[in-house]
């Protein structure tokens, strides 16, 4: 221990911290130190609880890349966490667990996609509940059909009809933002092709949602001809998911959009 005492330290990132009394450390700074400690022993096999919910993106990374070394030797990680994200990517083999029965083990990315299919209703309801707030705009969801939802398929061209009450507004702009973050696109109602507002003051905007499964929300502001004056904006104005259903596009893909692409050799 004492000869791996500066490594475990510092993997921590707890240098400036020792002094003090492990009572005294936050839940996440034990966390961070018990990983430390756990990977720097050299165990056949480890077994992480929620271990990525805690820490920075750098620490984050690293207990990523303490991930990809125990794969790529074939050592043993049992990891329990809510992160579908890294069950795809690091685990050979999931097993989902509900109220203490196994519903579903096997491949990494079925159980993933159940796991979250599984939550959707959940999330349905919140959104029902987000999406009923009064704001500067009112923007209804609907798809091809004409059915109001707020759940898409991947690939699947989504409706949003978007009313206001601004008379001078005469540029409507519509960002579109994953919920962890990440801007996704960029709407302008005159940029592509609508010159002057209708006078109901009601447009439509259509996306083929070609975005990764999770979930969104829709910023509308309202400018002026110049886009000089924004006269009011409405963030999270309408809230929306993408599900697992890769039905509508050609194959499942990674990251965050699919972009068109050509080979040739």
């Amino acid at each position: 221990m004492d000869e791996m005492y500066d490594e475990i330290v510092s993997f921590a990132e707890l240098e400036q911290f020792m002094d003090q009394k492990l009572k005294n450390y936050s839940s996440g700074m034990q966390v961070r130190l018990a990983f430390s400690i756990a990977i720097k022993a050299k165990n056949d096999v480890l077994i992480f609880d929620e271990v990525l919910a805690v820490g920075d993106e750098a620490f984050q990374r690293k207990c990523l890349d303490v991930f990809e070394s125990y794969k790529a030797n074939g050592q043993t990680v049992i990891l329990v966490t809510h992160d579908m994200h890294t069950v795809k990517n690091f685990c050979t083999r999931a097993v989902l667990i509900q109220e203490g029965k196994v519903v579903l083990e096997g491949d990494p990315v079925r159980v993933a996609d159940e796991y979250s299919l599984s939550n959707q209703d959940v999330i349905l309801r919140d959104l029902e509940v987000s999406n009923n707030k009064v704001g500067a705009t009112t923007v209804l969801s609907s798809n091809e059909n004409g059915e109001k939802t707020d759940k898409f398929k991947v690939g699947e061209r989504a409706l949003f009809d978007i009313s206001w009450n601004d008379k001078d507004a005469e540029i409507i702009l519509v960002d579109l933002y994953k919920n962890s973050g990440e801007l996704m696109a960029n709407f302008n109602s005159k940029r592509e092709g609508i010159e002057a507002l209708p006078k109901n003051k009601t447009v439509r905007l259509g996306i083929k949602a070609t975005i990764a499964p999770g979930s969104y929300h829709l910023d509308v502001s309202l400018w002026d001809k110049e886009m000089k004056q924004m006269r009011q904006i409405d963030r999270n104005a309408r809230n929306f998911i993408i599900t697992e259903d890769f039905s509508e596009v050609k194959n499942k893909f990674d990251g965050l959009t699919f972009l068109e692409s050509n080979w040739r050799a």
